[in-house]
């Protein structure tokens, strides 16, 4: 979104020299110039103070503010599978996941049993402010697993050292016990730090103890190492300052990111609207790709005939068109057609997962939805804002809308495939099939991919 510095053309300037000869770019300057003592010791000086100032850019690169943009806090990325971001509990700094599809903050323990080495865990024993529970234990039953873990209390900050988002007494689960694939000695996280809403038997959100009224998610792409950024504010105006024309989207429901997805289709693929009347679409960082609902399933087995066929013509491939929450929106191919490192073809991003809710079959929007649209999550008034970003993060050149279509268009032109880690590529907890409930009546613990 910055705008890149105008570029000085060649003997615009000469460069500008001090008075011992030495370019004022540059701190090399030969010992013969330096006639007097100090000079050297200057320049050692000057060098020292550069590596300094170097190292600490280093440190605060990750977490910075940014204008008027408040706090954000870069989300590293693992294979283009995962992002991972600090959380300080107790001041002790650990990797965590920051995902939409929970509410809740996990955190590997240095007591646990069975969890991978390697790790950095949380030690209570190292904290001053941690504090116990009402229950000793609790057992949390996830799709592929189940974990053991004791509630407590602890001192929370977001992101590290300059976050001003922190709390004293933050709960949290201390995880003793686990036998879940989704840590193992691959894992580059040690905590999940759950981003969603109310739980759906009552569990306190974790944003409002910290002070968080709004924020955004961007995933820049091209690499598998591009980087994401989430970003916290004071109102869904303030992080939507810098982007183009975005689109409103309500919530269908108090426990989930989550909107109606309607109108669902793909030409020559996925004719017919499968979301009929209606389908529920949640919105998730913790999920690797999109998952479909078991009447959408000949999505998938049409569209890997499709592109194991098409691999260097995706050109020719179809866009999946949908609106959610009334807002027409698409994924081009260059959003779902990927291939795994030094492999020359290719895959797509949907994976078949039965799961229903009172309001109609479940869609999970993951990883994918998030690199082609800048995501704002409005916590207050409970709603989600969205518009196209280019593979920088930024609005993109093109045009927004595609005015035959009436669809929000997030391509940027790209034909490359998207390089990820197909081999691990997570999905939500409830992958297995189930009832995901939307009504408040029994909690599935949201979407940290247990695959």
């Amino acid at each position: 979104m910055a705008q890149a510095a105008p570029r000085r053309s060649a003997g615009s300037q000469p460069t500008e020299r001090d008075g011992l000869g030495c370019s004022s770019r540059s701190l090399h300057c030969s010992s013969a110039r330096m006639r007097r003592p100090w000079a050297a010791a200057l320049a050692l000086l000057l060098r020292a103070a550069l590596l300094d100032a170097a190292r600490l850019r280093q440190v605060l690169q990750h977490a910075h503010w940014d204008g008027g943009r408040g706090f954000v806090l870069e989300l590293r990325n693992s294979g283009n599978v995962l992002y991972v971001a600090d959380v300080a509990m107790g001041g002790q700094t650990l990797p965590a996941v920051y995902d939409t599809g929970s509410s809740q903050l996990f955190a590997l323990s240095a007591r646990c049993q069975g969890c991978p080495q390697g790790h950095a865990t949380y030690s209570r024993g190292l904290s001053s402010s941690f504090a116990p529970g009402r229950r000793q234990m609790e057992v949390h039953r996830f799709g592929s697993g189940t974990l053991l873990a004791a509630p407590g209390f602890e001192a929370v900050q977001i992101g590290g050292g300059r976050s001003p988002y922190r709390a004293e007494r933050v709960p949290f689960l201390e995880i003793l016990e686990t036998r879940m694939d989704v840590w193992d000695n691959d894992s580059p996280f040690s905590a999940i730090f759950g981003m969603g809403r109310p739980g759906p038997n009552g569990e306190q959100a974790l944003l409002p103890v910290l002070g968080v009224r709004c924020f955004s998610i961007c995933l820049e792409r091209g690499t598998p190492a591009a980087p994401g950024w989430v970003s916290f504010g004071d109102s869904a105006g303030s992080l939507l300052r810098f982007t183009g024309p975005a689109k409103s989207i309500a919530l269908v429901e108090a426990s989930y990111w989550a909107g109606e997805l309607t109108d669902m289709h793909m030409p020559g693929v996925l004719g017919a609207d499968v979301c009929t009347p209606t389908c529920v679409a949640i919105v998730d960082t913790g999920t690797s790709v999109v998952t479909v609902p078991a009447q959408a399933a000949g999505l998938v087995a049409r569209l890997s005939a499709l592109v194991s066929s098409r691999c260097h013509d995706r050109g020719r491939l179809p866009s999946l068109r949908f609106q959610l929450g009334g807002v027409p929106l698409e994924l081009p191919p260059e959003a779902y057609i990927v291939r795994s490192p030094g492999s020359t073809g290719c895959s797509h991003v949907f994976a078949s997962m039965d799961a229903t809710s009172p309001l109609g079959p479940v869609w999970v929007l993951g990883l994918p939805f998030l690199r082609r649209y800048y995501t704002v999550f409005d916590w207050s008034a409970g709603r989600i804002h969205v518009a196209p970003s280019d593979p920088a993060c930024a609005a993109p050149t093109m045009s927004l809308l595609n005015r035959t279509q009436g669809h929000v268009h997030a391509g940027d032109g790209r034909r490359v495939p998207m390089e990820v880690d197909l081999d691990r590529v997570r999905l939500p907890p409830w992958a297995s099939g189930g009832q995901v409930d939307l009504d408040i009546r029994t909690r599935v613990p949201g979407a940290v991919n247990a695959g």
